[in-house]
């Protein structure tokens, strides 16, 4: 690593003495603690409509944001069996084209 000489009297700074990966971060924190509140608050939603998805209407009502046992997975073949005719008609259009 190269150094350079300073004139007499003038000292570095410790912001002079940053690598520049640091520098970067510093000047990037703002926009990076938004974009990951961003990120929080979008998957909140994802979170809670999965959860929800693994209940039944007893445990929806007893503890509606909680996680509860046992999972139900039959609310998914419910789904599934809902719209199979539908994904199999995607499925068919999409290859054809």
């Amino acid at each position: 690593m190269a150094t350079t000489a300073l004139p007499r009297g003038q000292q570095v700074t410790a912001s002079q003495r940053r690598p520049e990966w640091i520098k970067s971060l510093q000047h990037d924190l703002g926009i990076h603690l938004f974009l990951g509140l961003g990120l929080l608050l979008s998957a909140i939603p994802i979170f809670f409509m999965v959860n929800i998805s693994f209940k039944n209407p007893g445990q929806f009502l007893t503890d509606p944001l909680g996680i509860t046992f046992p999972l139900h997975w039959d609310n998914w073949v419910i789904a599934f069996n809902v719209i199979k005719r539908s994904l199999m008609n995607t499925a068919l259009i999409a290859s054809a084209v």
